[in-house]
């Protein structure tokens, strides 16, 4: 039998967990961050220096990248965070397995959009288009913060795969 006191420090370690990994995730999802904006600067500085004939069809390619990798980063997240697919992870491996679940989702999902922000370097390097180099940023970013971690539902599903087990 469980006694109130147990009860307690079994919530605090669960909680200390998930904070441990939660700011694992946030801080590399930051760091994802910085290298987005920097990506972005460098290209949109390149591509203002950038003088003579521009590829009248190279930000096409870019483009199509762009939006592949946006939708697949959606779809990922979509997918492989919905609560049935939670409870499938949770219920072969645990709440550690959950909690890794999370993280390497997290993780996965802000890689791809630091590919967005290579691509927006990329077009500002061989395409010289500013314009091109800013929105590709902007989608970084926001793909980058679809995929920021929250804490308070990484919370939830730890008590509920803690509690069911």
């Amino acid at each position: 039998m469980i006694t109130g006191s147990q009860e307690v420090s079994a919530r605090a370690a669960l909680h200390a967990q998930v904070t441990n990994v939660h700011r694992k995730a946030q801080v590399i999802v930051l760091a994802f961050a910085m290298n987005i904006l920097i990506f972005t600067a460098i290209g949109f500085w390149l591509a203002g220096t950038r003088t003579g004939a521009r590829p009248a069809q190279m930000p096409i390619a870019f483009i199509v990248g762009v939006i592949f990798l946006a939708l697949g980063a959606t779809a990922l997240r979509r997918t492989q965070l919905r609560w049935l697919r939670l409870q499938a992870v949770g219920t072969t491996r645990g709440i550690d397995g959950v909690l890794k679940h999370l993280f390497t989702i997290t993780l996965i999902s802000a890689a791809l959009a630091e590919a967005i922000g290579v691509l927006a370097l990329l077009v500002g390097v061989i395409a010289g288009e500013q314009f091109y180099v800013l929105i590709f940023g902007l989608v970084a970013v926001v793909v980058l913060l679809a995929s920021y971690p929250r804490r308070m539902a990484w919370e939830r599903a730890a008590e509920y795969f803690a509690s069911s087990a």
